[in-house]
């Protein structure tokens, strides 16, 4: 494989990334927005942590759109040859894209400890 193809591999993979980050994320936000109205659902306590979930999954999904927008000026300063603001872009790109799954992570914890705990 050529260089340019293993790049084009690269492209793909983190738009994929992204493109998956911002469904596990934002449907998950959609998701657990529905769970405190579930008629199942006794324990009211369980609204507070729900809600502090909802908010690690929307900045999930911040971080996704975010690591979408470095990814692009880091592909533009690539392109015009600038190798320092590339590298720049690039670390805040990967930070943003380990940023959205940690949060999806850790919305996810968030509900099952207090349902767990609720039990």
């Amino acid at each position: 494989m050529s260089a340019a193809d293993l790049m084009e591999q690269r492209n793909e993979a983190i738009a994929e990334l992204v493109k998956a980050l911002l469904i596990i994320n934002g449907g998950g936000s959609v998701a657990l927005l529905a769970f405190p109205q579930s008629p199942w659902v006794q324990d009211k306590a369980l609204v507070v942590p729900v809600a502090y979930a909802v908010s690690m999954l929307a900045f999930g999904s911040l971080s996704a759109a975010a690591c979408h927008l470095f990814r692009y000026h880091a592909s533009w300063s690539h392109q015009s040859g600038n190798t320092a603001r590339w590298a720049w872009y690039r670390r805040f790109y990967l930070l943003f894209a380990w940023a959205s799954l940690v949060a999806f992570a850790g919305g996810v914890a968030i509900v099952v400890v207090s349902v767990v705990c609720a039990a």
